[in-house]
């Protein structure tokens, strides 16, 4: 196919040779060779390897290495001063250089970290109190870049306009063509990250009679001196739609095709240095009473307070976007902070310990936990100073862009793309609560029974603003045929990621816990979990099948679903064996310990969209329609490598409407791990010891398949199962104590 056959493959139209409005078929299914982009010829001779396995999994198997070479240091002081207290200082380093091997078609980056943290902490106390104070500083340095970062201009020397003029942006441009593994340099590389960390604390405790008093309060300080890549070599998406005959690309037409003809149905790119310094401090404080009514009946309450201030930018380079002028278009405004301080965070905590009759205990509590949203809303702020450029064009018209000029202004591309924060989010928060029953067993086991409970509320989230649906200024339009850039909200704009703090999640559970202390020769620690996870947001980052964003933003209620993290079920338990002794070569047998861990689970379930096609003309991701009658679920034994769940269960909706298939309602396959080790000391003299320890991961060597294909529009790839985990590994190590 690199030379244009495609002779038993879909069949391939001319979008450039149109008659009485219908694209004229390639003869032969042959695109001739004066058609052939020279910029996919020369990336194909130069870059993308042949194949080189005939594989049900892929035609070609990465042999990369990847190498690490590590180096950490350690050092700790303790000083007593006589009754007054303890001090104890230490000081940790670890250093990392790494080739790490990406999963193909990524190409192998360079990783360097380097982490250090120096921490004290001062004791002191008497017979009825004891103070407890710390402080620390953490720094983290992390620098990733493609190996022919520094080296090579691939977009300049491919010949695309405009390439990347920055030696620290050299490599690889992403082209990323669906059913097919193009390699290309990560996306989200170069990475440079300088972090600072602070953290002071100090807390007191008192008994007073029955009650155990405890207070006190920290200040976190962050400093994030960061930086990372989104796509500055450029994304281009080439999806089948221009060599289709309709335009849709769902029954005929090749991605390839459409790269070989350079047409690229969608690209992006971040054009600009994205150094950020953002600055944060966290305080809190906490009161608590643990108070024993009596021997059998211990209450315990607190209030603690935190308040995280929102993230600044040392430069003042935090851009949002201001909605007032609605229904003009929003503009960019300077703000000191992404929101509003949120300083009304009290969580209180209260909690139940009764030791009831027949060696049985009740447990139960409440508490409220506030979480704040990760950097990346803040981030972005400062990311709104370059220039994003997020193109979409329609695959039923002629070409608009070109692998060469692919960033052009035309009246369908061209448009900037900005991120916005809702200076009003709060924090969000997720009050959680528990009720267990312990039991003793005979033979010193202890079996536990428990229901956990929690709801998550102004859960952060992103919406994908500026679309025909014309949120924003409460028209809520349903999707339409037309122009997409015309039909949005703001033409003059692409597309707008807003963040807003309005999602919820709710999660619930039964647990047994079975644990036996170690007497005589075996511990045994073993859980059972069954729960149920729902939400209606994943994060506030946009992703792949984790995070695809909401189908229809005219109703988010739609997207409640099982969340992508909730396994359903879950078995893990860990034992510790003593082996018994033997007299038959006794000296070689003698003082063994076999320990172990397995884990059973179920999987977590994946979202069905569509990747690139945009069958309702929204600018939102769409999903399939479900087929009635077909169960998504196959018979355990119809499970293969190649077809994990039921494909036929869904099928393309209508042009312009939306799928009405749920969000995450495909079951992914579950793990099933069995690690072991076997260990023994040997004593040399007093004081000196040689430890033996063999180890087993995945021992039983079982295939743990990794997420399947949840894209309809990948073709033969959708139900395909794309990686998995870990094979058995084996590793002995010795160790000389002195």
């Amino acid at each position: 196919m690199r030379g244009g056959d495609f002779t038993g493959q879909n069949a391939i139209f001319d979008p450039l040779e149109v008659s009485n409005g219908k694209r004229a078929p390639f003869p032969g299914n042959r695109i001739p060779q004066n058609r052939i982009d020279p910029i996919a010829s020369a990336f194909l001779t130069r870059y993308e390897p042949l194949p080189n396995s005939t594989s049900a999994n892929g035609n070609y198997f990465d042999s990369s290495p990847s190498r690490s070479t590590g180096d950490s240091a350690s050092g700790r002081v303790d000083r007593q001063f006589g009754n007054r207290g303890t001090l104890a200082v230490r000081y940790t380093l670890n250093n990392e250089d790494n080739r790490i091997a990406g999963s193909f078609p990524l190409l192998p980056f360079s990783e360097q970290v380097r982490a250090q943290q120096v921490s004290l902490g001062y004791t002191t106390g008497g017979a009825r109190w004891a103070n407890e104070a710390r402080a620390s500083f953490t720094r983290l340095r992390v620098f990733g870049v493609p190996e022919t970062a520094f080296q090579v201009n691939v977009a300049k020397e491919l010949g695309l306009a405009d390439p990347p003029s920055d030696p620290f942006n050299f490599g690889l441009p992403f082209f990323n063509a669906l059913n097919y593994s193009m390699v290309t340099d990560s996306p989200t590389l170069p990475q440079v990250q300088r972090d600072n960390l602070w953290n002071l604390s100090d807390s007191i405790a008192l008994v007073r009679g029955r009650h155990g008093l405890k207070f006190g309060g920290s200040l976190l300080r962050y400093e994030l001196n960061y930086l990372q890549s989104n796509v500055s070599r450029g994304r281009y998406d080439y999806t089948g739609v221009f060599t289709s005959a309709d335009g849709s690309g769902v029954a005929d037409g090749d991605a390839f095709a459409d790269f070989l003809l350079g047409f690229p149905q969608n690209t992006t790119r971040t054009k600009g240095s994205g150094q950020a310094y953002l600055r944060q401090n966290v305080y809190a404080a906490f009161v608590q009473d643990d108070w024993r009514i009596s021997p059998r009946l211990t209450l315990n309450f607190g209030l603690r307070y935190e308040y995280a201030a929102p993230f600044s930018e040392a430069h003042n380079n935090l851009l949002n976007l201001d909605y007032s002028t609605l229904p003009q278009p929003p503009r960019l405004v300077p703000v000191s902070r992404g929101a509003e301080p949120d300083r009304n965070n009290f969580a209180p905590r209260v909690g139940l310990a009764w030791q009831m009759p027949r060696r049985f205990v009740f447990r139960a509590g409440y508490g409220v936990y506030f979480n704040p949203e990760i950097a990346a809303e803040s981030y972005d702020l400062v990311k709104n100073s370059l220039l994003n450029e997020l193109n979409q064009t329609q695959g039923d018209r002629a070409p608009v862009l070109t692998t060469r000029d692919a960033f052009a202004k035309t009246a369908a591309t061209g448009f900037p793309s900005y991120f916005g924060l809702d200076p009003h989010a709060r924090t969000p928060y997720v009050q959680q609560w528990s009720g267990s029953l312990q039991r003793e067993l005979p033979g010193r086991a202890l079996l536990e029974l428990a229901y956990i409970g929690s709801k998550g509320t102004k859960l952060g989230r992103f919406r994908r603003f500026n679309t025909p649906a014309h949120v924003e200024t409460g028209e809520n339009l349903p999707p339409r045929p037309g122009d997409l850039q015309e039909l949005r909200t703001f033409p003059s704009l692409g597309p707008i990621i807003q963040r807003q703090h309005i999602a919820n999640s709710s999660y619930h559970s039964l647990q047994a816990k079975v644990e036996k202390g170690l007497s005589s020769r075996i511990s045994v620690l073993a859980s059972f979990v069954w729960s149920k996870a729902i939400d209606d947001a994943d994060n506030v980052i946009p992703g792949l099948y984790e995070s695809a964003g909401a189908q229809d933003e005219r109703n988010l209620r739609l997207e409640r679903g099982l969340s992508f993290f909730n396994p359903g079920r879950r078995i893990a338990a860990g034992y510790v064996w003593r082996l018994p002794e033997t007299r038959i070569a006794g000296p070689v047998l003698r003082g063994w310990t076999l320990s172990g861990t397995v884990t059973l689970q179920d999987g977590t379930p994946v979202d069905p969209f569509y990747f690139v096609l945009d069958l309702a003309n929204s600018g939102t991701p769409n999903r399939p329609n479900v087929v009635p009658g077909q169960s998504v679920t196959l018979p355990r034994s119809q499970r293969t490598a190649d077809h994990f769940f039921n494909t036929a269960a869904f099928s393309a909706p209508a042009p312009f409407t939306f799928g009405n298939a749920g969000r995450d309602t495909i079951p992914g396959p579950g793990n099933n791990l069995f690690d072991f080790g076997l260990q023994r000391r040997f004593p040399i003299r007093e004081g000196h010891t040689i430890q033996f320890r063999a180890e087993s991961f995945n021992t039983f060597n079982h295939p743990n398949w990794g997420i399947p294909g949840p894209y309809p529009d990948f073709g033969p790839f959708f139900g395909k199962i794309f990686s998995s985990g870990d094979p058995r590994r084996m590793q002995f190590a010795l160790r000389y104590d002195f």
